[in-house]
């Protein structure tokens, strides 16, 4: 649009120059009407300059000297006149417009030739995608270690708030509920099934019960192959999100113990002190998370033969049984200076 507007002024200019030389009078309203037409020319929105190409504004102020000069010589009755009043203030008009034509064309320039190549664009978007696959991993784990911090501190309310239900419910803690049924004539593999089977029935939804069914596909927390026979006691109950197996107790003084898959079997890696952490109910009333190194030799209300969490473990009878202790802590076990859920885990 804007080209078709310069050569009409350059178009209308020629005519002017080429009718007086000596008869300006002629021209005299031609070069009107090109200032007219500079005026009324539109121009990009947001610009404060009137955007007119420096070469045809430099002509016309050019055309209007010349008419100044023109029409000196050949009419000087019209020196003092009206029109050279309208030739002189229209050339000085249109030598400001010129003054600011450069900084116009530098507006013009900004705001519509400025673009990225595609070799620019492909270029920006391989950087981008180097650097999001060497983030990427790493922000998905630390993900993963977040979701599953929540789980377990969820996990381990849920079972706390189950436990003041269960004794308000029943009149027993959840060992002593155990053991009565044991003194009832149960055997203390079945009061360890009936027992667990009472706690998950706070559980909304409905819960299948298995039997020996996953056991084999537990992990210790550096790994390795956990020790099925930890597990295998009492049934299985299996939630959409959560898995639960029981351990019996072997006297009254050895509460039995619950471990709990918080994102379930089916979502893995299945593994102790990542997914799956252990609990004890005890005499005294409480639900403990298992590996308090300070209350390894109390088996009714500590962590007795529960106590091992640690990476560099690679064998034993109950490996990785005792992580859900330092989880609930968030200290790193094998290290005190770190955490739990960001250093020790690698998941």
């Amino acid at each position: 649009m804007y080209r078709h507007s310069f050569e009409r002024i350059n178009n209308t200019g020629s005519t002017c120059e080429a009718q007086g030389k000596c008869h300006p009078e002629s021209c005299l309203t031609t070069f009107a009407q090109i200032f007219d037409f500079t005026k009324n020319v539109r121009f990009p929105a947001g610009s404060n300059h009137r955007h007119v190409e420096t070469q045809t504004v430099r002509q016309c102020l050019m055309l209007g000297k010349n008419a100044q000069h023109t029409l000196t010589q050949c009419h000087p009755e019209l020196v003092s006149g009206s029109c050279h009043q309208y030739i002189m203030t229209s050339s000085e008009n249109i030598k400001n417009i010129s003054y600011t034509s450069r900084t116009a064309k530098r507006q013009v320039r900004r705001n519509y030739v400025h673009a990225f190549t595609l070799a620019e664009v492909l270029i920006t978007l391989g950087i981008i995608g180097i650097v999001a696959a060497l983030t990427m991993p790493g922000l998905v784990a630390k993900y993963r270690r977040e979701v599953l911090k929540a789980e377990f501190k969820k996990t381990y309310n849920e079972l706390q708030q189950i436990n003041l239900s269960f004794i308000k419910d029943t009149g027993y803690n959840i060992c002593e509920y155990d053991w009565m049924l044991v003194d009832n004539g149960e055997t203390i593999q079945r009061a360890a099934v009936n027992t667990t089977e009472k706690i998950v029935a706070y559980y909304k939804g409905k819960g299948d019960e298995l039997h020996n069914k996953f056991n084999n596909d537990v992990k210790t927390v550096s790994g390795g192959t956990a020790n099925k026979y930890r597990f295998d006691d009492g049934n299985m109950w299996n939630f959409l999100r959560k898995t639960f197996y029981s351990e019996y107790g072997k006297s009254p003084n050895k509460c039995m113990v619950i471990t709990v898959d918080i994102n379930g079997y089916y979502e893995k890696p299945n593994q102790l002190g990542v997914d799956m952490f252990s609990f004890r109910p005890t005499k005294d009333g409480r639900v403990i998370p298992l590996g308090n190194p300070k209350m390894a030799k109390n088996g009714a209300n500590g962590s007795q033969d529960f106590t091992d969490c640690s990476m560099k473990t690679n064998s034993g009878e109950n490996i990785s049984m005792g992580c859900a202790y330092w989880a609930s802590i968030n200290v790193n076990p094998d290290d005190n200076t770190k955490d739990y859920w960001n250093d020790f885990i690698k998941y």
